[in-house]
């Protein structure tokens, strides 16, 4: 297959009619095909062709392909995650593709109409639930040692990215990075006590701090930049609050909520699947 194919091909070659019909997804074939909006879409079947040529928008995926748990936040366009042809959704007779399964299980809940979602609705509302539930118990303290979101995070892996600032350039609305480690609590950093780091102003409540802070930055940095970590699982960059935190395996993570943190907890691969998500993030 040519590159100009390739860029062209919709939805990675899967008929977009198969899902309606086999209830699956299904790889189209390269000589059974239909130009449309551009791009070129490829069915298991003549049939099928003939049906997407005769009513194209009853059989394309909502939202350009693009994600749909995406799309329910206002991400369009290039800066969507684009949707994954084997994960997918038909609500009210429409084709919604996503990420992942989370991103998918999400959708669904939030954004879907009701009546189409029960079963899995009934899912995540147990496991949304374990997971405030969750929260509340183990509130601001550390987890355990060696527990994890969903599944261990991998050894030495590092955020890499732009750090989540202020209009004024400080980075975590100025709380200090190093007192979750040392206090085990949230703390305010003062102006009087910063340093530059990674193109953002760091606060903390001691000179002691600051030292620290600038002899091991990369041990006491929030992960990505002090952006959400469920969030990143997802694919989205989405500012983290400070005071929904984790250290885990060494490491500090802010959540954007008390429900994103739980979720982030519950749900199955979520440390692993925020590093492989993250906007930016290049692994080590």
């Amino acid at each position: 297959m040519s590159s100009e194919t390739s860029g062209r091909l919709a939805i990675g070659g899967y008929d977009p009619v198969a899902y309606f019909r086999s209830r699956r997804p299904t790889p189209g074939a390269p000589d059974i095909t239909h130009e449309w909006q551009g791009r070129e879409w490829r069915f298991a079947s003549a049939e099928n062709r003939d049906a997407f040529a005769a009513d194209p928008q009853a059989f394309a995926p909502q939202n350009d392909g693009a994600c749909a748990f995406a799309a329910g936040f206002g991400k369009s366009g290039p800066d969507a995650p684009a949707g994954s042809p084997k994960v997918w959704s038909i609500v009210d007779g429409r084709l919604y593709l996503s990420s992942n399964r989370v991103a998918r299980f999400l959708f669904r809940l939030i954004f879907a109409p009701r009546g189409r979602i029960v079963r899995v609705a009934a899912v995540l509302v147990v496991l949304l639930a374990a997971g405030v539930v969750g929260t509340m118990v183990f509130g601001e303290a550390r987890l355990p040692a060696g527990e994890a979101p969903g599944a261990t995070l991998a050894p030495g892996h590092r955020w890499q990215g732009p750090v989540d600032a202020t209009a004024a350039g400080v980075a975590i609305q100025g709380y200090d990075p190093v007192a979750y480690f040392d206090q085990g609590a949230p703390q305010m950093g003062a102006a009087q006590w910063a340093a530059e780091w990674n193109g953002a102003t760091w606060q903390f409540s001691s000179d002691a701090h600051r030292q620290a802070f600038l002899a091991a930055p990369d041990k006491y940095a929030p992960q990505f930049g002090g952006h959400c970590a469920f969030a990143s699982s997802l694919g989205l960059r989405v500012p983290g609050a400070p005071d929904q935190w984790s250290v885990i395996d060494g490491r500090l993570f802010f959540n954007a909520n008390a429900v994103a943190k739980g979720l982030w907890r519950a749900l199955p691969g979520g440390g692993s699947m925020a590093y492989a998500n993250w906007p930016g993030d290049t692994g080590t």
